[in-house]
């Protein structure tokens, strides 16, 4: 083979190659399944590299602190068919590897302006589907829906972090006998005793004008009720008895979450 030849088919087989990799590259980065465990996979480019760098650095904080799995996770639309809350799930499930106190994610759909938080079965019992998802919202939506991209992801993630922390802490005064403080108990016990004291000598003064009676009837109006006849019906009942059925949990591995439009 020509010398020219040889050359330019090497030439050839680079650029194939440059092809190739430039393809597989931007394939990754329009699938949020490729996330391969990153805190913050921002496909719908609404973050700078800066701000993202930045709340990677803080989610792996509350990652190391709560010995947690946290991630922030942006599309520019979903995949056709495919509903917000299963998309969620299933990234969570498959992408992001387990952690000692569970799991979270949070999945921003750019088209479609919708949101939604998935936990693992370990977090679920942490921040719960009705009350810990509502917490989350409060703290992040509104920044959300005004274009606040990194206040808001920044507030989702501390939202995550005050949570576990205020579980956690409440956990340990319920399991923790010594932390129902004596000094407290007896606080709380003379101010009953006082408290008791203060009304029960009110009622007694509000009964400054009531006598005792000799005989019991002496208590009764007898003119006050005037009955002719009695009689009783009894028409019948009807019971009826229907089976409970059992609520399905939110996902296949028993994890939970909540989400809604911004």
């Amino acid at each position: 083979m020509p010398r020219k030849q040889f050359v330019f088919f090497i030439q050839m087989l680079c650029l194939l190659f440059l092809l190739s990799q430039s393809v597989a590259i931007a394939a990754k980065a329009d699938d949020p399944m490729k996330c391969y465990d990153q805190p913050v996979v921002d496909q719908a480019k609404v973050l700078t590299p800066q701000q993202r760098d930045e709340l990677k650095l803080q989610i792996e904080r509350v990652e190391r602190k709560q010995k947690i799995k946290a991630a922030i996770c942006t599309v520019k639309k979903l995949p056709p068919g495919k509903a917000i809350s299963d998309y969620a799930h299933q990234i969570l499930n498959e992408q992001y590897s387990n952690s000692e106190k569970g799991k979270i994610l949070l999945l921003v759909d750019m088209e479609n302006r919708k949101w939604y938080v998935a936990t693992s079965k370990k977090m679920k019992s942490v921040i719960t589907d009705g009350k810990g998802i509502e917490n989350l919202k409060d703290a992040f939506l509104s920044d959300l829906s005004n274009g606040k991209y990194m206040e808001s992801f920044t507030a989702f993630v501390e939202s995550v972090d005050t949570q576990i922390d205020g579980y956690y802490q409440q956990k340990a005064i319920e399991e923790d006998p010594k932390a129902f403080s004596k000094l407290s108990a007896g606080i709380a016990g003379v101010l009953g005793f006082f408290l008791a004291a203060v009304f029960t000598g009110a009622l007694l003064e509000c009964m400054g004008n009531v006598k005792a009676a000799k005989e019991a009837d002496d208590y009764l109006n007898k003119d006050s009720v005037n009955i002719t006849n009695q009689k009783d019906i009894f028409v019948g009942m009807t019971v009826v008895r229907v089976k409970k059925s059992s609520s399905s949990s939110s996902s296949s591995s028993g994890g939970g979450g909540g989400g809604g439009s911004f």
